[in-house]
């Protein structure tokens, strides 16, 4: 990622937003609103200047500013692009508010936390992500169809991620920042080839006569995908047990009709018709939707469902899947 720190501060019409900027690709500073960057102070154009990454290093360029932008104290001719490194200084019309590059690497969606020492760690954006471990997932950030990062608690509350959104999960604090300037990453997925035309789901769901693990067998379309049995895979074998005891059969004198069960629970019966405790169970919610990240990125996010006041179900209904012993 590219960063800007600024260095010192003089008078001002109105205090900065930021010390510090993290650099879109097409990264535009001035005074107007609608730049990325916006600087209040009287001396910055209103579109001033743009900062871009070409593909290997970071350039800027001044976009004809009334008071010049200088790199390492020499003014740049307006319109002409040059190159810039970490360690260089850069001056958007104001001299007393200079801006040191601290970092010149190559844009990317990621949230960042800082350790104890001020070191900062930077984390990839990526559909599934656990936070703040797999070992401890109290969040799951998702990537979904509407091209928007959310991130989905414990207890089933989902919220849209937005650039320099600052939260807290468990001991650790991010930074949300993204490489465009938008919520922009989309899963390729099977199911949305087609969205005129959805391609029918199916899941066979084999528990193992010890009832203590299960293999589950995706079908799309002409597509199947197999997952070996594991002991996670039990807990969706259980959500499938109660979505389907919930589903009605009934029958009039023309067609015989499925009526599916919604299929929520609450989490403590979960874990106690499981022996669990909410930990395990949530570390069990992430390895399933793992395993099928595996197979297809939006039936990872849709195969369980959480909901407010920690409910949980199998996400998908009753005849979309089949329950079976392993033999």
């Amino acid at each position: 990622m590219g960063k800007l720190v600024k260095q010192s501060s003089g008078p001002t019409d109105k205090p900065e937003q930021t010390d510090s900027i993290w650099l879109f690709r097409e990264h535009t500073i001035g005074r107007d609103p609608r730049c990325n960057s916006v600087l209040s102070c009287g001396n910055v154009s209103r579109f001033h200047a743009r900062i871009s990454w070409s593909g290997n290093h970071w350039t800027i360029k001044d976009l004809g500013s009334k008071n010049g932008t200088f790199i390492n104290g020499r003014k740049q001719q307006p319109g002409e692009m040059h190159q810039i490194y970490a360690g260089d200084k850069i001056i958007f019309g104001d001299r007393q508010q200079e801006y040191l590059l601290v970092q010149d690497l190559e844009p990317m969606s990621c949230l960042i936390t800082s350790g104890d020492d001020g070191a900062e760690t930077l984390i990839p954006l990526v559909n599934l992500l656990p936070l703040p471990s797999e070992k401890s997932p109290l969040c799951t950030i998702f990537s979904t169809i509407e091209n928007r990062f959310t991130m989905e608690d414990e207890s089933g509350a989902v919220t849209i991620l937005e650039h320099g959104m600052i939260f807290r999960t468990g001991k650790t604090l991010f930074e949300v920042v993204f490489a465009k300037g938008g919520n922009e990453i989309k899963p390729t997925s099977q199911l949305e080839s087609n969205l005129m035309e959805p391609i029918p789901i199916h899941l066979d769901i084999a528990v193992a006569p010890d009832e203590e693990s299960a293999e589950v067998t995706l079908q799309i379309g002409n597509t199947s995908h197999t997952l070996q049995p594991k002991v996670h895979l039990y807990l969706l074998a259980h959500l499938a047990r109660i979505r389907a005891s919930q589903t009605v059969e009934k029958f009039d004198s023309q067609k015989h009709i499925l009526e599916d069960g919604n299929g929520w629970v609450d989490c403590n019966v979960i874990c106690d018709d499981l022996l669990i405790n909410r930990e395990h169970l949530a570390q069990q919610v992430f390895r399933v939707r793992q395993d099928f990240k595996k197979c297809d990125p939006v039936v990872a996010e849709r195969i369980i469902d959480r909901r407010l006041r920690g409910k949980v179900r199998i996400g998908f209904p009753a005849n979309s899947f089949n329950i079976r012993t392993m033999f």
